[in-house]
């Protein structure tokens, strides 16, 4: 049996620098992140830009801020119990159905809202079938009768 030799560190037998050059991680790939757009995430050059004016909204968000009045807006509790509830309606669906939409009930709901697909969900039983109703004739335009005693406009 050999005994193993035991090393101790200490501020005169160790180099930190090499210990640390033989664990660190040393990418030498070409780096794969593009430098073009570094300009415009820049604070100083954004900063800059609004001084002068320039619009930098287009640069910084896709997404424009939508105003309006959303009181009658409903909760998100609401809004995810109605996502749930059409949820376990498509999972009701027989499975060859739902394997049509790769088992996803967004991409279901897309397809159902389409007015070219009203065909296929009634052959789906989803929907019945609405028959055309007759076009409503236009009435007649409405005359109003003469005012009794012969009086004149503007008296």
């Amino acid at each position: 049996m050999s005994i193993q030799k035991v090393f101790v560190r200490s501020a005169y037998n160790y180099d930190r620098d090499l210990a640390s050059d033989e664990a660190a991680l040393c990418c030498e790939d070409p780096h794969l992140t593009v430098q073009d757009s570094a300009e415009d995430f820049d604070p100083n050059v954004v900063i800059d830009r609004v001084k002068r004016g320039i619009d930098v909204s287009v640069s910084l968000s896709a997404r424009q801020p939508i105003y309006g009045d959303f009181t009658e807006a409903k909760s998100r509790h609401e809004l995810m119990n109605e996502i749930a509830a059409s949820n376990s309606i498509f999972y009701l669906l027989p499975e060859t159905t739902r394997k049509q939409f790769n088992h996803d009930p967004s991409a279901f709901r897309n397809w159902a809202a389409a007015d070219e697909n009203i065909d296929k969900l009634v052959e789906f039983g989803l929907v019945e079938k609405v028959e055309p109703s007759q076009p409503v004739e236009p009435l007649a335009p409405v005359v109003a009768p003469a005012p009794a005693g012969g009086a004149k406009e503007g008296e």
